[in-house]
């Protein structure tokens, strides 16, 4: 069972486990490396501390959360819960191999690990609202998110694989998506992970009520930037695109790369309306 199912499952068995965590963090998801998420996360950070891509490979959410993939229709078994009026006044006396917290019990256990690493560390700096930055988590992830923190933001960030890819190459990327995957050296290797993310936003952003942001959007000098500070609840710091930090040197595109990705990416790059650069092209 996938991620997606596993949170169904779970809210279809037990329509009242509701989180009821008012945090209102902020979630960041880009598809892929060198997409432009560390200038929005600036963009952010005057209001909200962002944290950038946390103990990233080791996949905690990812790691975190798919536990829950191992629910099913018949398991747990409902006398498995404390709760369970199969247990009675002495549960010393009956047989509890199997004892289990509730699924409320647990959903609250997840909350508590993300106020830990992220918002309590946030609140010793001062910062009141929290969240994180990513380019490794899809949408379903941000169900399984957005299952903990109802009031939770979500920006899907994408940008044009070929200049990611790009990028990704100038700069000498030589990263991994999880430990102890194989390091993403190669234009199928990244173009698989952008396609992969860059559908599920595409299709499915509006079931977290997410918003769908392009790079080459809100860069501009006209970008309008108040649906988004309304949506978050906060400004933004526009400044933070005048300063380019962490910009990949200038050089020539590899003919050969972008072939090889566009093989890969299309034809969802196409529609997006990301074409594959020609010969003599910048």
């Amino acid at each position: 069972m996938n991620l997606d199912d596993a949170i169904g499952l779970i809210k279809k068995r037990w329509p009242d486990v509701v989180s009821q965590a008012q945090d209102e963090p902020v979630f960041v998801l880009a598809a892929g490396w060198r997409s432009g998420s560390t200038l929005l996360q600036r963009m952010l950070l005057n209001n909200c501390l962002v944290w950038g891509e946390p103990f990233g490979s080791s996949g905690i959410i990812e790691r975190l959360s798919q536990p829950l993939c191992r629910f099913a229709p018949d398991w747990p078994g409902d006398k498995f819960f404390i709760e369970s009026a199969h247990w009675g006044p002495r549960p010393s006396e009956r047989w509890t191999a199997n004892l289990y917290p509730s699924v409320q019990d647990l959903q609250e256990a997840h909350v508590s690990f993300f106020r830990t690493l992220l918002a309590e560390p946030s609140r010793r700096r001062g910062c009141a609202r929290w969240g994180l930055k990513e380019v490794r988590y899809g949408v379903e992830h941000a169900v399984y998110l957005r299952w903990l923190f109802p009031r939770a933001r979500f920006l899907f960030l994408l940008r044009s694989p070929y200049e990611c890819w790009s990028s990704y190459r100038r700069t000498g990327g030589r990263v991994l998506r999880f430990f102890p995957e194989p390091l993403i050296t190669t234009p199928e290797q990244f173009g698989s992970h952008w396609l992969k993310l860059a559908e599920g936003f595409c299709n499915r952003h509006r079931e977290v009520d997410g918003l769908l942001l392009r790079f080459e959007t809100f860069t501009k000098p006209d970008f309008d930037v108040k649906p988004l500070e309304q949506y978050l609840g906060f400004g933004l710091n526009l400044v933070a695109r005048e300063k380019r930090v962490g910009a990949s040197p200038a050089g020539p595109l590899s003919e050969d790369e972008m072939e090889r990705l566009h093989k890969v990416v299309e034809p969802l790059a196409k529609r997006l309306g990301y074409l594959k650069p020609v010969r003599g092209e910048p």
